[in-house]
Formats: structure tokens, C-alpha cells, sequence
């Protein structure tokens, strides 16, 4: 007898606590314990499970994100299978189709577009937003990636 999926999850999650995305690993698993395919037992999941978890949330989020939920899913089935020894004949998710179209936003400033947008952040109340739109458009860093800046590094 398997233990049930909310078992696992929390155990997931709690082996990760330092890990640097335990609160976007925690949103998608407590997301996915809420879905009907946690109903079955670890043993009894197969691919189909997943090709029709795959197309119920693909209703409801993009690809992309779909994608990053199966891909936590995926290490959670490895973690069980690999370190708890959980006899699964293998993980559902390996073999499911992730192939879907990149729809990556890709925008330039054209000609004079940057100095309108420095001149409209001058007018706000916050004297550094034109500082930090420079340093992003010389930069090209994301504002994760900013916000992450520290002296040290």
C-alpha cells in the first residue's frame, strides 16, 4: 500500500525548506493534491494520468508554467523513487510530451523610445526610477536578478 499523495508532498516540502524555491514548489504541489489524480494510489498512476492532468490544466495555464508544475512533479516522483525507495515501477512523468511552443517575449526600444520613457519616469514622484531604467536597459538584467544585487557580489 502506497502512502497517499499529500504524504509525499509534505514530505517534499519539508526536506526543502532551505531551498531557494520552496514557495513556488509548495504553491504547485498543494495545487496539484487538489486535483483528482490524487485520488489514486502512487502504484496505479501511469502516463495517461498525466497526458489528462496535462490537457485539464492546460485549460486553465499556459504551457510554459505547465511545464515548471511537471517538472516539480517529476523530481517529486525521482525523490520517491530514488531516496524514500518508494517501489514504483517507474515515474509517469518521464516520458510525457513537454514540447510546446516558446513564447518568449523579445522587444527592443526603437529609435527615441528610450528617451521618451527616461522623460515620463522623471516626472515621477521616485527620483531612481530613471536610475534603474538605465541600469536595466545598459544591464539587461531582470528585476529578479536586480533585486538579488548585493555588494558583495
Amino acid at each position: 500500500q502506497m502512502a497517499p499523495f499529500y504524504t509525499a508532498i509534505w514530505t517534499l516540502f519539508n526536506m526543502r525548506l532551505t531551498k531557494k524555491s520552496r514557495i513556488a514548489e509548495s504553491l504547485i504541489l498543494h495545487a496539484f493534491n487538489r486535483h483528482p489524480i490524487t485520488n489514486k494510489k502512487l502504484s496505479r498512476l501511469s502516463k495517461v494520468d498525466f497526458v489528462n492532468y496535462r490537457n485539464d490544466r492546460l485549460k486553465f495555464i499556459k504551457p510554459n508554467s505547465l511545464k515548471r508544475e511537471l517538472n516539480t512533479i517529476q523530481h517529486m516522483f525521482q525523490i520517491a523513487i530514488n531516496d524514500w525507495g518508494i517501489p514504483l515501477n517507474s515515474n509517469p512523468i518521464c516520458d510525457l510530451n513537454f514540447k510546446f511552443k516558446d513564447v518568449r517575449r523579445e522587444r527592443r526600444l526603437e529609435d527615441g523610445e528610450d528617451e521618451k520613457l527616461l522623460n515620463a519616469a522623471k516626472t515621477r514622484q521616485n527620483p531612481y526610477i530613471p536610475i534603474v531604467i538605465i541600469f536595466t536597459t545598459e544591464t539587461a538584467m531582470r528585476c529578479g536578478e536586480i533585486l538579488n544585487l548585493s555588494w558583495d557580489k
